[in-house]
């Protein structure tokens, strides 16, 4: 029982030991450990030699790199589990350290990932970035951008020069300095920290809004990948439920629906090719929806007014066709509420406060919305998709 208990903590400083030699840290110049130091209110002296710099950031890194939620309040801590889809009310028996554990348990990450990311930062740091924030660093650091310039060519282009950006400069970029942010202005970087859920500090300079945006970055790009995980998820699920609603319609509803929609049925079409035809313009429909939204060329959490009605799903649509056909339309305002609800609360997740006040509208909106949905159809018609 000794040994055992002799054993376990020295497993535990083995594991750190190893740890902490492979972490990011151990490769960054001086002034990258000083500039992670003061991003993170960390108090060094000055001078100071590199390995009492790497000794302070060793000791700060698990709490602020890898486990930042440690230091979170209660509200926060419960704030997360309810975003990640689990209960979130605190019970007598949630102390903080429970708390804690839950949302280690279900964190964005592992912590093998977290070191990792931080060995790789221009992998990840771009990504939270607008598409104008995007273009003007290129065309600052004459990056050429063949056109179109798509968000994903701006942000494989960017990644590809940042290194040498950096170099060019006479920088580090392993932990960026201020060159990163240099076409940005102090209300992009405000901009940045508002729409990213994280407070400006005050009083603020140039110097302390890069700063934690900086400090941030990791943080905001892990949200913004979880809602893009929980996008997908959800649009399969819809997609699958669509399906299943297809497949249990008779040969009379599919050419209903054709008819309704304005879909052109083949001569001698069969139900079974029917019923894929249905299905395949649906889908089809959905994909151009998507790509819309994922393809503008605005910030993907600041949507020009006149396209934030391409995330509303057709699907309240097709729904409705089959509740009215049950008598019930009660049930088919109840099903559009729903669907555009829940349309709604995925736009209301990225930041769309226009989608908010129209979720807000609630039953008597719902109307308006699924004509906005009808609206959008009108390209379907004749197979243009």
């Amino acid at each position: 029982m000794r040994i055992t208990k002799i054993l376990i903590p020295l497993a535990f400083v083995a594991n750190a030991a190893v740890t902490s030699s492979n972490a990011a840290y151990n490769k960054w110049h001086e002034t990258e450990l000083e500039r992670w130091l003061a991003d993170h209110d960390v108090p060094f002296p000055t001078p100071s030699d590199r390995k009492n710099l790497e000794t302070l950031v060793q000791e700060k890194w698990q709490a602020y790199a890898v486990k930042p939620y440690q230091s979170w309040s209660t509200e926060d801590l419960l704030g997360y589990l309810k975003q990640k889809g689990f209960e979130a009310k605190q019970s007598a028996e949630d102390t903080q350290d429970a708390l804690v554990t839950r949302v280690r348990d279900s964190w964005y990450e592992t912590e093998e990932e977290a070191q990792s990311a931080w060995i790789n930062v221009k992998d990840w740091i771009l990504d939270t970035w607008s598409d104008s924030q995007l273009k003007a660093f290129c065309d600052r650091h004459g990056i050429p951008v063949p056109q179109p310039r798509k968000r994903d060519l701006l942000l494989k282009k960017a990644r590809e020069s940042y290194e040498m950006i950096a170099r060019k400069t006479g920088e580090t970029a392993a932990y960026p300095g201020s060159w990163l942010y240099e076409s940005w202005k102090e209300s992009d970087l405000k901009a940045w920290l508002t729409t990213h859920g994280f407070p400006a500090p005050q009083p603020s300079t140039r110097d302390s809004l890069i700063s934690s945006v900086r400090r941030n970055s990791r943080l905001a790009y892990l949200r913004m990948r979880a809602q893009a995980d929980r996008r997908a998820h959800d649009a399969q699920n819809a997609l699958t439920r669509t399906y299943q609603l297809i497949d249990s319609w008779s040969e009379a509803e599919l050419r209903e629906f054709c008819d309704k929609w304005g879909i052109p049925i083949p001569k001698g079409t069969s139900p079974r090719q029917l019923r894929a035809l249905v299905r395949k313009r649906y889908a089809a429909l959905v994909r151009a929806e998507n790509s819309a939204h994922h393809h503008a060329h605005h910030h993907p959490l600041h949507p020009h007014p006149e396209t934030t009605s391409i995330i509303l799903p057709p699907a309240p649509s097709i729904t409705s066709l089959v509740t009215d056909k049950a008598g019930d339309p009660e049930m088919a305002v109840s099903e559009h509420a729903t669907r555009v609800r829940e349309a709604f609360d995925r736009a209301v997740r990225d930041g769309w406060e226009w989608a908010c006040d129209k979720a807000r509208e609630g039953v008597d909106g719902v109307k308006g919305v699924v004509e906005q949905v009808r609206g959008r159809v009108e390209g379907w018609r004749g197979g243009e998709l």
